[in-house]
């Protein structure tokens, strides 16, 4: 997540892109690593994914495509629309935390189940 914000601000100002990117390295990055919690692999991959969705979704013909949508539902459903974006904010900021727990239960659920 740090890396797409790095690449998203990179494509802003490419400065402030290059500073955030370093920052995402060493503040971020290096300490996951040092204290186990993933592998350089997962840091390089994580990486290289996250850059590589910042400059796709920079390019005008497919922000503008996936934006178009997005502003039409804001229009017509203004009140789903900003609850469903609050959610994703939320969840987004949590890490997926819920989400994770909810779809862990219901996997246990369906376990015990079958």
């Amino acid at each position: 997540m740090a890396f797409v914000l790095a690449g998203g601000l990179f494509l802003i100002r490419a400065r402030w892109g290059w500073l955030a990117i370093i920052y995402s390295l060493l503040v971020v990055c290096i300490p996951r690593v040092y204290l186990g919690y993933h592998y350089p692999s997962d840091i390089v991959a994580g990486a290289a994914l996250g850059l590589l969705s910042a400059f796709i979704m920079g390019r005008e013909n497919i922000r503008s495509a996936l934006s178009r949508r997005i502003l039409a539902l804001s229009e017509y459903h203004p009140g789903a629309f900003y609850c469903a974006f609050f959610l994703l904010t939320y969840e987004v900021a949590a890490v997926f935390e819920n989400t994770r727990q909810i779809v862990v239960g219901v996997w246990h659920l369906w376990q015990d189940f079958i």
